[in-house]
């Protein structure tokens, strides 16, 4: 099986919320597919935010999520997403 899952949160949520939030969502749409974190093959995270302390944020609360699991993962800074109030948006793709 094969998922491909992304997810967004609004810039109310605080930057330091934004990548909890975005992070635990994944999980519950890669557990509603009946798969792991283990099962992640590829992760996009895209940021509107081109600061140190985003990547920062990002990286400590991956790495407590992934719990040494490394999936290939792209880190990118655009200009918008999809709304103007999104900040980050997490992009996954989990085979099982």
């Amino acid at each position: 099986m094969l998922v491909a899952i992304s997810a967004c949160a609004p810039r109310f949520a605080g930057r330091d919320n934004l990548v909890d939030i975005l992070i635990n969502n994944s999980y519950l749409l890669v557990a509603a597919a009946g798969m792991t974190k283990a099962d992640l093959v590829k992760v996009t995270v895209f940021v509107t935010v081109p600061d140190l302390e985003t990547v920062g944020i990002y990286r400590k609360a991956r790495d407590q999520w992934m719990e040494g699991h490394a999936p290939a993962a792209t880190y990118l800074v655009v200009a918008g997403l999809a709304h103007r109030d999104y900040l980050v948006e997490i992009e996954a793709i989990a085979a099982g």
